[in-house]
């Protein structure tokens, strides 16, 4: 089967990242894989080195070009003569979707994925609009949460749930030699968007849960447009010396392995892998019962702590309990990679060959 895999980008956050992930297994499992991506990513050309991959926008990214790209790609996809189209991208604007339901994508296969509970980011509101666009093509949602919302809201939709899967042992082995941070640490790890992570919430409950006091630090792993925000917030609890800031990097196993703890708090997600990459390498979680994913993933007792009110005191406990709590968080660190082995590489993958066979 050959394969065209349609995406913005390949870099700056979970959905890009799941995305990378599931190319790669297409290609381990002897699939044809050819990416198109709108945006240059920033390790491009490695990645090429590895994918097959074009990027619409490498001559420039003018206005012209911006209106070029569809007529670039719909010429790929003719000369590919591609059996199957997955479509990883965004698809929140009706108008653009119409134009590569008629033109783009004409009299191709396709297969549309959804990474998150945002779901009119992927598909348009109205039931005749999206109908149009989606009933005959299969949907593959990112957890079960997420196919649940859609079926509620589209009855005759075909929703296919896969989860996102772990990247290769090989980036889950490496490792940063001295280690940068000297003592316990809890942390999060993400994008520096604070009315989607909720960030500042985190920060809050840290600093009443008195753990600073005690030689805990806070690390925020990752970049940002509310990176200053965060940091005045940090500066006005007068707790700069217990937080560190650290910038985006490719690689966060290190830090994640080192930690005492991650933590996430968001407003939504699709299937946050902050919290599978944690529990990978042993690294239990405390997390609120956001949507979607919080609960498919986080067991409280066996790999974590799920806090089912939102509330800053549930947060503090939960992060008391587990930094004090020595037999408590004994027990959940050794549950914590079994927890997540569904969500293996060669687990998803064989949900991916098995679902493609199908069609």
């Amino acid at each position: 089967m050959r394969i065209a895999f349609v995406t913005i980008r390949l870099y700056g956050g979970g959905a890009e990242n799941s995305n990378l992930t599931i190319i790669r297994m297409l290609l381990s499992l002897g699939y044809t894989v050819d990416t198109f991506c709108s945006i240059t990513s920033e390790n491009s050309e490695d990645l090429k080195k590895e994918l097959s991959i074009e990027y619409l926008d490498e001559n420039g990214d003018s206005l012209f070009r911006k209106f070029q790209k569809p007529f670039l790609l719909r010429a790929y996809l003719k000369k590919g003569k591609y059996d199957l189209i997955i479509d990883g991208r965004t698809r929140p604007l009706f108008v653009k979707e119409f134009i590569f339901y008629q033109l783009i994508y004409k009299n191709q296969s396709r297969v549309f994925l959804v990474h998150s509970t945002k779901i009119e980011d992927y598909i348009q509101g109205t039931s005749i609009l999206s109908k149009y666009l989606y009933l005959k093509h299969p949907l593959i949602t990112v957890s079960k949460e997420i196919k649940k919302l859609i079926k509620e809201q589209y009855k005759e939709f075909n929703v296919n749930y896969i989860p996102n899967a772990l990247p290769s042992l090989k980036a889950i082995d490496q490792s940063i030699e001295p280690f940068p941070i000297q003592g316990d640490y809890v942390l999060f790890f993400g994008r520096l968007v604070d009315n989607i992570k909720d960030i500042s919430f985190m920060i809050k409950a840290f600093s009443e849960s008195r753990l600073h006091k005690k030689g805990y630090k806070f690390v925020v792993l990752g970049s940002g447009p509310d990176e200053k925000l965060l940091k005045n917030l940090v500066e006005s609890l007068n707790l700069n010396d217990s937080f560190i800031f650290i910038s985006y990097v490719s690689d966060p196993f290190p830090y994640i392995t080192n930690a005492k703890l991650s933590m996430m708090a968001s407003v939504y997600e699709g299937m946050p892998m902050a919290l599978i990459e944690s529990l990978s390498v042993g690294c239990p979680v405390v997390t609120t019962d956001f949507k979607s994913g919080p609960s498919e993933i986080v067991e409280t007792g066996k790999n974590g702590i799920l806090v089912k009110e939102k509330t800053v005191g549930n947060f503090v406990q939960a992060l008391v309990k587990m930094c004090e709590d020595e037999i408590f968080y004994q027990k959940c660190v050794e549950g914590s990679k079994i927890s997540v082995e569904k969500f293996s590489f060669t687990s998803v993958s064989y949900q991916w060959d098995k679902f493609l066979k199908g069609i």
